[in-house]
């Protein structure tokens, strides 16, 4: 990796402060326990109601091994300036062992018909934000489709029910796993309806067809965006990119700037550049919009609104 790239990365995503370490702590705890909060809380339940102490002991050494593998990844991040909870996704499964091997430990009868009642209440809540995706769906797809996803829904939910009748805690284990495996399919084409195209696909969609040598290209901004924008126009040679606006100026032989700030745009425009601004998914929902968006039934007009912003600088 070239020396500036290299210190690019770090002085993008390495930051050392007390809010940092806070954020960082915050978003990789968040980023642990959300996932498996419902089997955390079947635990303490299990727990409380046969009376037994949690423990790992009989997977032996293993136990601290895995412990330790999950911190360590969990502290690599905490000096992250873009704290986010996708950094331990790759430990999420040695958590789910730990959690597995320790709801065994504590296991009776009276336990297994609590933690029954807990997975059936959880499918059917689970059964009902489906209900309230698919309804967003009418909102942002063809009706036809939708209908398609609620008749898959419906069949699924229908299938997993009936399979899960009088079973053992296992099988209605299995049957909510395949539950919230099937609402993450059914809710993708509505979620994507939202959330994409990311700002990478929009300004590649504009940038690709002029077909520049990379020596002519520039882009000024996150080098995430950028990433990106290479993805998505599949150049042989990446074309160079920059953090912030050159003092120097723009030099002569570049014909086409991508960036994703306004600041950067509007400079490029008062130089002389034509400057076009791209549109792509709303990929940071917030919710006083989002209420109002639903309200006015205009989910589609509030992803133009507040959708991430690109732009295109040709000369």
């Amino acid at each position: 990796m070239h020396p500036t790239s290299f210190g690019d990365q770090l002085s993008e995503k390495v930051a050392i402060s007390i809010g940092t370490f806070f954020d960082g702590i915050t978003s990789n705890i968040a980023g642990l326990l959300l996932p498996v909060l419902l089997w955390l809380v079947m635990l303490l339940v299990g727990a409380r109601t046969s009376g037994k102490r949690p423990t790992v002991q009989s997977i032996g050494a293993a136990a601290p091994f895995i412990a330790g593998w999950i911190i360590t990844v969990a502290v690599i991040f905490l000096l992250s300036r873009y704290a986010s909870h996708r950094y331990v996704i790759p430990v999420i499964p040695l958590l789910c062992v730990l959690l597995a091997v320790a709801l065994q430990s504590v296991m009776d009868q009276r336990a297994d018909n609590v933690l029954r009642v807990i997975l059936r209440i959880s499918m059917i809540l689970m059964a009902g934000a489906l209900a309230v995706v698919l309804l967003l769906g009418l909102l942002l797809l063809p009706p036809v489709i939708v209908v398609a996803l609620a008749v898959v829904a419906a069949m699924g939910l229908a299938g997993l029910w009936l399979y899960s009748r009088s079973a053992a805690t296992e099988r209605l284990a299995t049957c909510f796993a395949l539950l919230l495996l099937g609402a993450a399919f059914v809710s993708t084409p509505v979620l994507r309806g939202l959330l994409l195209p990311d700002i990478g696909a929009v300004i590649a969609a504009k940038a690709g067809p002029l077909h520049l040598p990379q020596d002519q290209v520039l882009f000024i901004g996150s080098h995430l965006d950028a990433a990106k924008v290479r993805l998505y126009m599949d150049r042989e040679a990446p074309f160079p990119q920059m953090r912030r606006f050159p003092e120097t100026g723009i030099r002569p032989g570049i014909r086409l700037v991508m960036t994703n700030e306004q600041s950067v745009a509007d400079t490029l425009k008062s130089q002389g550049f034509k400057v076009e601004e791209v549109v792509a998914g709303w990929r940071r929902v917030e919710w006083q919009p989002f209420v109002a968006a639903l309200k006015a039934r205009d989910l589609i007009g509030a992803r133009s609104a507040y959708g991430q912003r690109g732009w295109i600088a040709t000369r």
